[in-house]
């Protein structure tokens, strides 16, 4: 097979390349009489009434090689999107015996090496030695930070569970730490960055990292290769990142003046080089003004001058304001959370008198030749009280300034602010609208604050895989204009930053400040910029094509052709989310496989001249025609291959309404092809009188209907899918249809090492009304991030969140039936491996998810076809008992470049396959 053309490009590279045979070795432990001994933070222990939610993995510790023995560790590594735990225990397909990384100059990017202790470990210590190319020439050790991933107890699952006590052990800093200690099976992550220098010449750098602890009487030494690429990444000029930032005494050590500049100065340096380019958001404080009047001003206005100064860019966004105002012009009116509010405001007085303030604070800074200001004056209202933040955005208007609002585009009262016309950008927590809608529109500007990828959940998965595809791919397939996350660095209370389960607030979230001013990353900000650069890779292709098309020289048609193929294989490839979790994102090696094709073409492509040296890419080249997604298709329910398990059916027994707002019937179906009856909910959404089923007072609240479930009757894993025959009617309009979201609330018996956890499962039942539809939900899907393999449902419950509708809706929901379903032989889910291989490689793992119900009569069987069909290796499996995320393991040796096909089956007893998937393989030179 012949390798792709745009290998071509870094042909030298992969000469130089084949002479790399990096080994691990033994080397004698080197001198660190002169080395500082940084040991990381001690936490403060968990509350006593506090449960720890306990990490663990399901696999047994890979039997150790003499050499392993005598050096008392094993040596591993992960891709960066999964987290390793001190608990973590390495699979054997993890082992390393050398790094390998590329990157283009000015870029920062990651290496991580794990210590699996199989001994106690005293002193352990992992050091550097020079990172050098076959010149000489060395990337310094200011350009080189290795850093411990350190645990701490924080809120699980949530950011909110400190209200629950309960907490995990999360490895979320990276500390700087040259001495540390680990128990027999303990796992301790070592994490260096690279900062490329923006001077750096191309080609290899080698270094090696030493490891070794008091007890050894040699070190092991990694080898590790840095591939330095012979261009530049650029970014999309009309995409910002940035993120929620306060600027505030709380958040700092209570130093001098001249030290505070400096650390500010040190953090806005780290929010440059973690990819921020837009400026963070800023409050504003209220200052006297005329005859009596309020007027506006920034609290610290010399931090957006230095920040400025430093190569941020506008806009510069504010996020409140109106409060003082409400406060002076209403007595005796109130604001509580989501902008609730004891008095309405009469008359336009309030109204007025903000946006002459706005007006005047515009006019100051606009003097001052700054960036464009919105504001945002109100945070995440409710529908209660849209009306009146209508009236409030109205006035950022007519005071000069675009408004901003974090609201859902898609929210129940989203059609009262287009009817205002008082909106200029939508901020969402989710990708709410399609690409399409939002290519399309003229008029507003879309941006999103995904705080799921940033502690709002606090899965590791979340955090570290779905934040990199929020932030990279998933961002340029999107067509949002901004990423907002909350927060770089939250801190609530002074001197409290590194106790995250202090009283029951909220968990802190983002990175850290050390007592010298340096940020202490958190290991999800790590994967934020590889998703970014992600973005600029891609980015950088496209600009790169378009500035050559036309060229005419021989071989350059080519090469666009195949920029073209691959840009849009990345699009097709995405699978669309509104929130990217991370469960549903391809396999990990994926990320940088796709990087990898990528710098091949730029620098195959930049070997020619540019056409056009003056044209501006689009954030996206790719064609974007929409393509839906797929469920099973058919009658489920009386599917032959299909075991039931009914929940819910005809008297829907058990089912029991949960407060005053939600009303209950069993009619008959009256359908031939629907024989018997159905259960009638009826929903009157009330924001104005609390319908009970909680404690507290909630007017706004979420009726609900609720069926509990005896310990041991029904383990959720059993099953592959919640499916619901369901029936869709209401008062609403034709704009505020199109989307029915209701929650699945269900909780679990509590298990022997965790807290019963309680999750929400947000389903959009769509817009079709009075049809019968068949949802169809993966319980993969409402089980990820829950740990533990036997989890057993407690309740369940379906819930309409009021917030979600207007004030006086009337839903009905009528469900004829509610059943887990699974499959009655095993059937492949998805082959979980990257479309891709790195050459050379002695195994290929094929990562398989199963459904249905796998057992030793049958065998999973692997292989690899070449393009005439010839299989040139294969391997096979016999599953074990509810074995659903089986790994095979495809030997190889000296395989060619090229393009191959992956082919997985499940046999039965007699060889006969009952589930079949493919998946088309690249594999490419690497080195």
């Amino acid at each position: 097979m012949n390798c792709n053309i745009y290998s071509l490009g870094l042909l030298v590279m992969l000469f130089l390349l084949s002479s790399v045979k990096g080994q691990l070795k033994t080397v004698p432990k080197p001198d660190i009489s002169a080395l500082p001994e940084l040991r990381a933070r001690q936490h403060v222990p968990a509350p006593a009434d506090f449960k720890e939610n306990v990490y663990r993995e399901a696999r047994e510790a890979p039997v150790p090689t003499a050499t392993e023995q005598a050096s008392g560790f094993i040596l591993y590594s992960r891709p960066i999107t999964q987290a390793i735990h001190r608990t973590s225990v390495p699979a054997p397909h993890e082992r390393v015996n050398q790094l390998k990384t590329f990157a283009t100059p000015g870029e920062f990017e990651p290496l991580n090496l794990a210590v699996y202790a199989l001994q106690d470990l005293q002193a352990l210590r992992v050091i550097l030695t020079p990172l050098r190319n076959s010149a000489g020439q060395e990337i310094s050790t200011g350009n080189l930070d290795l850093r411990l991933v350190t645990e701490w107890p924080i809120g699980n699952p949530a950011y909110t569970s400190n209200r629950q006590k309960t907490y995990r052990m999360t490895p979320e800093l990276l500390e700087k730490v040259t001495v540390a200690e680990a128990k027999a099976g303990e796992s301790l992550r070592y994490w260096l960055k690279i900062k490329v220098p923006a001077d750096a010449q191309p080609g290899l750098y080698q270094g090696s990292f030493q490891v070794f602890a008091s007890q050894s009487s040699m070190a092991t030494e990694v080898p590790f290769t840095l591939n330095v690429l012979d261009f530049s990444l650029l970014s999309d000029p009309n995409r910002g990142y940035t993120a929620y930032y306060t600027d505030a005494p709380h958040l700092f050590y209570d130093v001098s003046d001249e030290k505070m500049a400096q650390f500010k100065r040190n953090e806005y340096q780290a929010m440059l080089d973690y990819g921020l380019d837009q400026l963070p958001n800023f409050n504003v404080k209220t200052v006297p003004g005329p005859d009596g009047s309020l007027d506006l001003d920034f609290n610290y206005p010399e931090t957006i001058k230095t920040m400025l100064s430093m190569g941020f860019k506008g806009p510069i966004l504010v996020t409140n304001g109106f409060s003082p105002f409400y406060y002076k012009y209403v007595p005796g009116g109130k604001i509580g959370s989501h902008f609730s509010l004891t008095v309405i405001p009469e008359g336009d007085e309030v109204y007025q008198a903000f946006s002459t303030a706005v007006r005047r604070f515009r006019e100051k800074y606009q003097s001052l030749g700054w960036p464009e200001i919105v504001m945002g004056p109100v945070d995440e209202p409710s529908g209660e009280t849209a009306e009146v933040v209508c009236k409030i955005l109205k006035a950022v208007q007519q005071g000069g300034l675009r408004s901003y609002l974090t609201k859902s585009p898609t929210a129940a009262d989203a059609s009262l602010y287009r009817q205002y016309d008082c909106l200029d950008i939508w901020c969402s927590q989710p990708y709410a609208l399609p690409y399409d809608q939002i290519s399309t529109d003229q008029k507003y500007e879309y941006w999103c604050y995904p705080n799921h990828n940033a502690t709002e959940m606090r899965d590791t998965v979340v955090m570290q895989k779905g934040g990199r595809m929020t932030f990279g791919f998933g961002f340029w397939r999107s067509g949002y204009k901004t990423l907002i996350p909350w927060h770089w660095r939250w801190v609530t209370t002074r001197g409290k930053q590194f106790e995250y389960l202090f009283e029951q607030r909220p968990s802190g979230s983002g990175n850290r400040m050390d007592e010298e001013g340096n940020i202490i990353p958190a290991i999800y900000w790590e994967c934020f910029r590889e998703g970014k650069d992600d973005y600029r890779y891609l980015y950088t292709l496209q600009q790169t094509l378009l500035e050559r098309r036309g060229c005419t020289a021989r071989g350059c048609q080519e090469l666009l052709s195949h920029a073209e193929t691959l840009i849009q294989d990345i699009w097709d490839n995405i699978e669309v989310q509104q929130k990217y979790l991370g469960y549903n994102v391809w396999n990990d090696s994926q990320f940088d496989f796709y990087r990898w094709k990528m710098a091949g073409l730029i620098s195959a492509l930049r070997k020619f001249p540019a056409v056009n040296s003056t044209v501006v890419s689009p954030s996206v080249l790719a064609r974007t025609t929409s393509t839906g997604s797929s469920e099973p298709a058919g009658d489920i329910f009386s599917s032959p291959e299909v075991e039931k398990l009914t929940l819910g059916k005809d008297d829907f027994s058990g089912w029991v309404a949960q407060n005053s707002e939600v009303t209950a019937s069993i009619l008959p179906s009256g359908e031939e092809q629907l024989p018997g009856r159905f259960q009638r909910l009826n929903f009157l959404v009330d924001h104005k009188v609390d319908g009970g089923g909680e404690p507290g007072n909630y007017p706004v609240g979420w009726p609900r209907t609720r069926k509990t479930f005896p310990a041991g009757e029904i383990i959720m894993q059993d099953y592959d899918y919640l499916a619901l025959k369901i029936r869709i009617d209401s008062n609403r309009n034709e704009v505020d249809d199109d989307n029915t979201p209701i929650t699945i609330n269900f909780r679990l018996h509590p298990s022997a090492d965790s807290a019963p956890p309680s999750k929400d499962f947000r389903v959009d039942l769509g817009g079709e009304q009075q049809l019968w539809l068949t949802k169809i939900i993966p319980i993969r899907e409402m089980l990820a991030g829950l740990a533990g393999e036997n989890l057993s449902l407690a309740h369940m419950q379906f819930v309409v969140s009021e917030s979600h509708y207007k004030h006086g809706t009337n839903l009905i929901f009528d469900l004829y039936e509610i059943a887990f379903l699974r499959n009655k032989h095993p059937v492949i889910e998805s082959i979980d491996c990257a479309g891709g291989i790195f050459l050379p490689a002695k195994k290929i793992s094929v990562p398989v998810r199963l459904m249905g119900r796998p057992g030793p009569q049958f065998t999973l069987q692997a292989s690899l076809k070449d393009g005439q069909g010839k299989t040139i290796t294969s391997t096979d499996l016999l599953l074990q008992a509810d074995q659903r995320q089986p790994m095979l393991q495809l030997p190889q040796d000296r395989l060619p470049a090229g393009h191959y096909q992956l082919e997985v089956n499940v046999l039965d007893q007699n060889g006969k396959p009952v589930s079949s998937q493919t998946k088309p393989i690249e594999a490419l030179e690497y080195f």
